[in-house]
């Protein structure tokens, strides 16, 4: 289940999917695949993320430590999935979801990014690594979920 509604409640929408997808997806990888990180590393990430739960006042709450891990792209940065494909999809899906629990840029980092993409002639392909960009770009991919079928079946 996503962050979002173990925190806050609401309806279930397709982003929440998203994110339950690749919660599933990590939990898989973590159990049963192959990976860097070491076992005790992964049971830590597993237990924090998916086992962790605070009752207080009768109210349960147990999405902190998924949103945090999201923010930190966790698995990106720390578990070094072994498999190739397996680890682009992960952290493909992990900096889409990650969009949902960062802080968005600033007015500053816009300008900076604009003054950027004016000198690059807003060619897409000198703009991919720039944070506003990627952080735009998820943001529409959340809200428009063609871009997963071009993933699956456009492979290079």
């Amino acid at each position: 289940m996503s962050a979002r509604l173990l925190e806050h409640g609401g309806l279930h929408t397709h982003v929440d999917d998203l994110e339950s997808f690749f919660h599933v997806l990590c939990w898989i990888v973590l159990r049963v695949g192959h990976y860097s990180v070491g076992v005790k590393k992964a049971i830590e990430h597993l237990k924090a993320v998916y086992d962790y739960a605070v009752i207080y006042e009768g109210q349960t709450s147990n999405g902190a430590h998924k949103e945090a891990r999201l923010a930190g792209v966790w698995m990106t940065q720390f578990a070094g999935v072994s498999n190739e494909c397996l680890r682009d999809l992960v952290t493909d899906f992990e900096e889409l979801i990650a969009v949902r629990y960062i802080k968005e840029p600033s007015k500053e980092d816009r300008e900076a990014y604009d003054e950027f993409a004016a000198a690059m002639n807003y060619q897409e392909r000198k703009l991919v690594r720039q944070a506003v960009w990627k952080y735009d770009k998820n943001k529409e991919r959340l809200e428009d979920c063609s871009w997963i079928y071009e993933r699956f079946y456009h492979q290079e």
